[in-house]
């Protein structure tokens, strides 16, 4: 049932947040791209996080906002699906080594 339940819980938190992620990871190309001498340009320059995050949802629509969430998902269901299955087994044991005690 911890699978589960943290599969679903790092599903339901990657979907949420990749909206954010995506400006983050936007700003931080932005950034690289600026200091490189390759001469490319980025197609986007925000000023901050949150005109990065209007320019998504206005110009991009809900689509855009949620570009990559499929493999965001992909990675974060299963990683926390061992890591609450993880902390929960070790929890049980441990409470029953101190009661024994």
């Amino acid at each position: 049932t911890y699978l589960t339940v943290g599969a679903s819980a790092g599903a339901a938190a990657a979907w949420v947040t990749t909206p954010l992620d995506l400006v983050k990871l936007r700003l931080q190309v932005q950034k690289g791209a600026q200091l490189s001498t390759s001469g490319h340009a980025t197609p986007f320059l925000y000023k901050n996080f949150f005109q990065g995050l209007w320019h998504v949802a206005t110009k991009e629509g809900l689509r855009g906002c949620f570009r990559g969430a499929i493999a965001r998902v992909l990675f974060f269901a299963p990683f926390s699906a061992v890591s609450l299955s993880t902390m929960e087994t070790f929890k049980g044991w441990w409470i029953r080594s101190v009661e024994k005690q």
